[in-house]
Formats: structure tokens, sequence, C-alpha cells
């Protein structure tokens, strides 16, 4: 099921997909079976990596690299609490931290567009997301975990906001 999901994305998103699986033993002989999902597709020159791992951590990762972008800042986010959603109903999911309030509110309006803000509110979709310079390239890495409902459907949207994000940040040729 999550294998057609990758292929069905990578068709869509004209993309290539590699899949691996690897069985490991523990102390006491028991097996274990993990299976590796990648994503690699092209947008505007960048490379996107989508890279999920199933079995032993049950994560994701996804990451870009800009060299050629129109910033100098970094960001961050990460899901609320569901505390702090509950008792306020207007706060979006994700809290984006960054010092400047318009470029905060264009990252909040991309995450609303990709879906991804949608994702977190009605599932258990946490992603912690960095934003740095790294080697004089502008780097955007997200991970979360994939121990929620639905985590198959969180690929199109993260391309998505990456794709947006992308466009936001590249200068113009």
């Amino acid at each position: 099921m999550v294998r057609a999901k990758f292929e069905e994305a990578a068709t869509l998103l004209n993309a290539e997909y590699a899949y691996k699986e690897k069985r490991v033993k523990d102390a006491k002989f028991a097996s274990l079976t993990i299976s590796f999902h990648e994503l690699l597709l092209h947008h505007l020159g960048v490379d996107i990596i989508v890279y999920y791992e199933y079995g032993h951590h049950n994560a994701a990762r996804v990451q870009a690299r800009l060299s050629n972008y129109n910033t100098s800042y970094t960001f961050s986010f990460a899901k609320r609490s569901p505390y702090k959603l509950l008792f306020q109903k207007k706060l979006r999911s994700l809290d984006i931290q960054h010092n400047n309030s318009y470029k905060r509110a264009e990252i909040e309006e991309i995450t609303a567009n990709s879906g991804l803000e949608a994702l977190a509110r009605e599932t258990l979709f946490e992603p912690t997301m960095d934003y740095t310079l790294v080697d004089n390239q502008l780097e955007i890495k997200m991970t979360y975990n994939l121990a929620f409902d639905h985590h198959k459907d969180s690929i199109l949207p993260v391309v998505g906001f990456y794709k947006q994000m992308i466009e936001l940040h590249l200068l113009p040729k």
C-alpha cells in the first residue's frame, strides 16, 4: 500500500522513486524488516529528496538545498501543543518561529496552500523544520514521525510546501 502510494506520487510529480528493503536481526535472533522509500524530484533546478523509513524508526525526512537564494534569514516551525490548540481554536496548528512578521505570514500562507496546515490540524502529523545556512547554501530540512493515520497522504502536501518555498526564495534568473 505504501509502495503504491509512492509510485503514484512519483508519477504525479515526475520524480524518481527508489525502494529498498533490509532484514536485520537483533541479539536474540528476532528478525525485523526495514523498508526505505525515496523520491527525488527537481523543481526549478533544486533537488527535493523525500525519504521514508518504515520498520525501525518509522520516520520521514525531506530536504532541499538552494545555492542561488534571495534571503539571509532562518526560521523553524513545529506543531503547537494540543492543549494550546484546544483552548485557542483560532491558532494555526503549525507554530512558525521567525523574527520578520511579513515573512512569517508568507510562510503561513504557504503551509495553508500546500495542505500542510490542514494535515497537521486533522492528524497527528507533527513536523519539525529547520531552515538554515549551510556551506553558503540555504537548507530546508523537515523531519516527522510516521506514527499517525493517513501518513501516506503526507507526501504530496510536503512536496507542495517545498515547491512553494523554493519559488519564494530562489533568485530570479
